[in-house]
């Protein structure tokens, strides 16, 4: 990933607060409870994460099932979220 969309993903609060909830797989409805942001709020995140390939989308059923695509990207941004408290 370049240096640019790295920090364009991880640029913004929301986003970081969403990657730290998708360590484990979650719906879009467990994602909304777990994050606390509007349906149309979290729908733009999730592209610009799947556009990054921070986050996968696995259908599973009618539910649709995201997750990290690393470890590393959830370490990073409980990293960054330590470091702006």
């Amino acid at each position: 990933m370049h240096l640019r969309t790295l920090c364009k993903v991880f640029g913004n609060e929301q986003r970081v607060r969403l990657v730290k909830c998708l360590l484990h797989k979650a719906t879009v409805t467990e994602l909304l409870e777990k994050c606390h942001l509007s349906q149309s709020v979290l729908s733009q995140h999730l592209a610009i994460l799947r556009d990054a390939k921070v986050v996968t989308a696995c259908r599973n059923g009618r539910h649709i099932e995201y997750k990290t695509s690393s470890r590393a990207y959830v370490r990073l941004a409980k990293s960054i979220s330590s470091l702006t408290k």
